[in-house]
């Protein structure tokens, strides 16, 4: 069996974030799986980049977070302006991504989605659309889709539609503002397992430090023990 795994990032991760990602992947807990390079930052992220039209959401973002650090309110600019910009264009991203890995798999692959960030919101939309012919396990790592999923407010990953996927563990840190826990949701819970690290750091530094994170790893490796 042909093991595979590719790893979704948010609109404003740079080339070199992505394969410091992929690369800290792939020398833990997936030596055994080839990468599908589903980085989509040089085909859509020139677009989808924060610009002048979002100065009110900018403004309003700062007034909000006035009284927390320009790292903080950076950090918040960037996540809000991502989804926004995600859901304007998820039709593209989506179709580009499944095309990108229905070409290397079959009914003998295996796929292991990591999607962390606005990239968990994406692989979980993914899974919701696209119908691969192998078994696929998804990973959500520091994302917001639990809100987000309860208030209905993404396009393919909501309560009307099935998660094509056998099995989908979700991860947050309590500190990162960035990430939560699920809901319960009965239709989810034969399939989701939810886990919650402490990586000892505070916002925003552990918001991108998961990968790197002894606990993170020891979850993945467990989690593809019951994939």
């Amino acid at each position: 069996m042909s093991k595979y795994f590719c790893f979704l990032h948010g609109t404003t991760c740079r080339q070199d974030e992505y394969t410091n990602s992929v690369t800290t992947l792939k020398n833990s807990v997936l030596q055994n799986f080839e990468e599908i390079n589903c980085y989509w930052g040089g085909t859509f992220g020139a677009n989808l980049a924060v610009d002048e039209e979002y100065g009110l959401l900018t403004d309003a973002i700062r007034a909000v977070t006035e009284a927390a650090s320009p790292s903080i309110q950076e950090f918040v600019l960037r996540f809000v302006a991502d989804v926004m910009k995600y859901q304007a264009a998820s039709d593209r991203i989506l179709g580009y991504l499944e095309g990108i890995l229905q070409q290397q798999l079959d009914e003998n692959s295996q796929l292991l989605i990591i999607g962390h960030s606005l990239g968990a919101i994406i692989a979980a939309d993914l899974v919701c659309t696209a119908r691969f012919p192998c078994k696929v396990g998804l990973v959500t790592v520091g994302s917001l889709i639990g809100p987000l999923y309860k208030l209905e407010c993404l396009k393919y990953f909501n309560p009307q539609h099935s998660m094509l996927c056998k099995l989908w563990m979700n991860i947050h840190d309590g500190a990162d503002l960035l990430s939560s826990d699920f809901p319960v949701v009965a239709s989810l819970e034969p399939k989701l397992e939810r886990r919650s690290i402490d990586q000892g750091t505070a916002f925003p530094a552990c918001h991108s430090k998961y990968f790197e994170h002894n606990h993170f790893q020891l979850e993945l490796g467990q989690f593809l023990e019951r994939l």
